[in-house]
């Protein structure tokens, strides 16, 4: 199939079956000990998948008419959704050695990468063909996104659980160990901006639950906390964020069933420990103490 799926235009489809949930659902965590953070998660709607039955990966593309871009590598397909009814809209078959795809990352209206659970290659697709690139991040990799110039990747190894960033000006590649913090293998990724600060989220396959981290030149510089995702699920598959709708989409396994669940989430600094002067005089001493004499 040619550029239709990049050029297709949104349309909102009958028949979706949708399920939604009311309330919010918090959590709180912290890596920075003077630092206090509030995770909530307010439920959208949920739709249950009927064209595929795998949803992997998940990419939105912001650039013109606002969609999804999902992979299944039963199909061996990437998909392009209506994020509002997650009906299909468009799909392209992937490169025949695109055979184990998770994830995908949308860089702009004429160009998306995916990569591949058991070889060392990113593959990527110009609106003709598809191309192949060296995957700095090995053979294990799972969720993907783009942002602010940078691609980043979920990536596991044994126990050792991953994420990793490349700069495609550059070639630098970045990883930064999060084992310490999620507990087990990593499936969805995505990355975004609010205010001044830079963020990655990720999911894991066995665990309905989100982890939050902020990042800072090409690496995680802070562990945010994790939360509850709005419904139960077997398995976890993937997690993508939209600044048009500033919003969040989740695709899972629940019941035999596969669902998109969208939800938005909002991150709070809650408090600060130690803003009285005796509590900023005794944090300038902790630091001096570890100071080289």
């Amino acid at each position: 199939m040619g550029c239709g799926l990049l050029l297709a235009v949104l349309l909102a489809l009958p028949g979706s079956m949708a399920r939604g949930r009311g309330g919010t659902i918090a959590a709180t965590g912290a890596h920075d000990p003077y630092r206090d953070y509030t995770i909530t998660i307010t439920p959208v709607v949920s739709h249950q998948v009927s064209f595929t039955d795998e949803v992997l990966g998940m990419s939105f593309d912001d650039t013109g008419w606002p969609r999804i871009l999902c992979v299944s590598g039963l199909d061996d397909m990437l998909y392009s959704l209506e994020p509002l009814t997650a009906d299909s809209l468009d799909a392209l078959a992937l490169a025949e050695p695109n055979d184990e795809c998770w994830g995908v990352a949308w860089l702009d209206e004429v160009l998306v990468y995916t990569n591949d659970c058991s070889d060392t290659w990113l593959y990527w697709y110009d609106s003709s063909e598809w191309f192949t690139d060296e995957n700095g991040a090995g053979s294990d990799g799972r969720g993907m996104d783009y942002d602010s110039d940078l691609f980043w990747q979920a990536v596991n190894e044994g126990a050792l659980h991953s994420v990793v960033s490349w700069d495609p000006m550059s070639g630098i590649w970045t990883w930064s160990d999060i084992s310490a913090w999620v507990p087990g293998d990593l499936s969805g990724l995505t990355a975004f901006a609010r205010d001044t600060s830079s963020y990655v989220c990720v999911t894991t396959f066995d665990a309905a639950d989100i982890w939050v981290f902020r990042t800072e030149d090409r690496e995680i510089a802070e562990y945010i906390g994790s939360a509850s995702l709005p419904a139960p699920a077997t398995s976890s598959h993937g997690l993508c964020y939209s600044d048009y709708f500033d919003s969040f989409w989740w695709s899972y396994e629940s019941g035999g069933g596969n669902y998109i669940y969208q939800f938005d989430m909002h991150i709070e600094l809650t408090a600060i420990e130690g803003t009285t002067w005796g509590g900023i005089k005794a944090r300038f001493q902790e630091a001096a103490l570890g100071l080289p004499r």
